[in-house]
């Protein structure tokens, strides 16, 4: 089984790395993050520190649209997103 874990940020996407792959791979569920796309510009994307739902949700969407035999999840601060 595979998981996708959309993040706010580094600290999120480490703690994935460091601490939630190795306990859920040894269960034989493969986990990788990363950052929230929160803006484009000059070909460039910017990551972390999620400003809008719409940003989550479109990475979301997105991920699930490229491989849908996976899982998708996000992991966010507590912090009220507007």
């Amino acid at each position: 089984m595979r998981l996708h874990l959309v993040v706010e940020g580094q600290t999120e996407e480490t703690f994935v790395r460091n601490l939630l792959a190795p306990e859920l791979g040894a269960k034989g569920i493969f986990c990788d993050a990363h950052s929230v796309t929160t803006g484009r510009r000059g070909g460039k994307a910017y990551r972390g520190g999620l400003v809008a739902f719409a940003h989550l949700r479109r990475d979301l969407e997105r991920w699930i649209k490229q491989d849908g035999a996976t899982l998708a999840s996000q992991l966010l601060d507590t912090a009220p997103v507007r």
